[in-house]
């Protein structure tokens, strides 16, 4: 009778130890399912940066029509030297401005791929 005692002990413990095993595996798996929601709800943000950088980047193109234009506009000979030099000067001012813009749009573009791919590989790095 004691055998079957020690038997039944060890069932009950057997059956206590899955209970918790389990549990365990629940609770891991919500975990999972937390962190894959996280990381899709920041990948989204991230598809989104995107496009508003390509956004940008389609108004960097107008900066390159302006830049043919001012290419074209220089090689026409402006009869009076004085109408000349002021023109000259505010096609410079204007292309230095455009210079500078499109100057911070990549740079600013270049940070937010970087952060991208730093933050998507740490997330599936730290697992």
């Amino acid at each position: 009778m004691s055998r079957s005692m020690a038997e039944r002990s060890t069932i009950s413990l057997l059956f206590e130890e899955v209970g918790r095993l389990r549990t365990a595996i629940a609770n891991i798996q919500e975990s999972h399912n937390l962190q894959i929601q996280r990381l899709e709800d920041r990948l989204e943000e991230k598809r989104q940066h995107i496009v508003r950088l390509e956004s940008r980047i389609e108004k960097q193109q107008d900066f390159d029509d302006i830049k043919k234009e001012n290419s074209m506009l220089r090689s026409v000979d402006l009869s009076a030297s004085h109408e000349s030099k002021q023109f000259q000067e505010l096609l410079l001012e204007r292309t230095k401005a455009l210079a500078a813009q499109t100057e911070a749009i990549k740079s600013s573009s270049a940070n937010s791929e970087g952060m991208v791919i730093g933050s998507i590989s740490s997330a599936f790095l730290g697992q």
